[in-house]
């Protein structure tokens, strides 16, 4: 998948926005396959696919927050945050 891409859907839900995204990513389990379906801002009009393979022990999922004083984005474990269940 391209770096530049427009993601439209994961697993089959739409995700019009990041916190809908979020929210699906969340669902789904360590070890997981889900379809992703993008657009490239070159080919707007053609759908691709790719499958996102989810691998909860490399990286936790958090929401990056720029602060105003130093400009250091910190990862705040907010509501989206998804960690090992152990």
């Amino acid at each position: 998948m391209p770096k530049c891409a427009i993601i439209t859907a994961l697993n089959g839900l739409q995700t019009p926005d990041l916190i809908t995204f979020a929210t699906v990513l969340r669902q789904l389990p360590h070890g997981a396959r889900a379809p992703l379906e993008y657009l490239t801002f070159s080919e707007r009009h053609r759908r691709k696919n790719a499958i996102l393979h989810v691998d909860r022990q490399w990286c936790v999922l958090g929401i990056g927050v720029p602060t105003a004083t130093l400009c250091i984005r910190r990862l705040h474990r907010s509501a989206f945050s998804v960690g090992p269940t152990n």
